[in-house]
């Protein structure tokens, strides 16, 4: 019996080594802040706050992936949004859409609307949800039903990225900051699980897209 139980815990020493090598060297652990009004409507429906999630150290994102990048206000916080343009893209954007040549996002099939407070002036918000396609991802996105509205053309600068929020409506990315480095940009690969914690199946080891 105490030769099992020594196997076992080298068994667990062992384990524990690799998944400290593999965090300090290819990823790292990050929980959504809650302290931010603005950012958490941002983020839904994908993320939430108190999501416990996996970012990889490198590797420059590729677009449609949904990454954690530098608030370039303030170094020591981050901002989250989904890549659509990098340096030397022609973006088209609405209101709450967007285009590139050759390359446009499609709406699927619709899913359950969302009420959100904006938080500027704390009323609630029913938003709209529709399943989206763009660059091989498939994910959902937020918005509120507008009549027309007029486009602009955003031409994304050589080593930049420029970043949309999942929630079109209550934003707060690369319309609000201005496009960012690409280098402080790294893909959210996971969440391990969401701000209710362990028990929570349904947000318990999900792959972000």
């Amino acid at each position: 019996m105490s030769g099992l139980i020594r196997f076992l815990a080298w068994i667990v020493v062992l384990v524990g080594a690799v998944l400290t090598i593999g965090y300090y060297a290819y990823a790292d652990v990050w929980a959504v802040p809650t302290d931010d009004p603005r950012q958490l409507v941002s983020i839904e429906p994908s993320l939430s706050g108190g999501d416990v999630l996996v970012i990889a150290r490198h590797g420059l994102p590729i677009l449609g992936d949904l990454v954690r990048c530098v608030d370039p206000d303030e170094p020591r916080r981050w901002v989250v949004g989904r890549l659509v343009g990098v340096g030397g893209v022609e973006l088209t954007l609405g209101s709450q859409t967007f285009s590139t040549p050759g390359s446009r996002p499609r709406s699927n099939t619709a899913c359950p609307k969302r009420n959100l407070v904006n938080p500027a002036n704390a009323e609630d918000v029913e938003l709209g949800c529709r399943n989206e396609e763009f660059a091989g991802r498939e994910y959902q996105s937020l918005g509120k039903a507008e009549e027309g509205g007029s486009t602009t053309t955003v031409h994304v600068p050589p080593g930049k990225s420029f970043l949309l929020s999942d929630d079109r409506y209550l934003h707060l990315d690369s319309r609000d900051y201005g496009s960012l480095p690409e280098t402080s940009c790294h893909r959210i690969l996971f969440r391990l699980w969401g701000a209710e914690g362990f028990t929570d199946a349904s947000r318990r080891f999900n792959i972000v897209w």
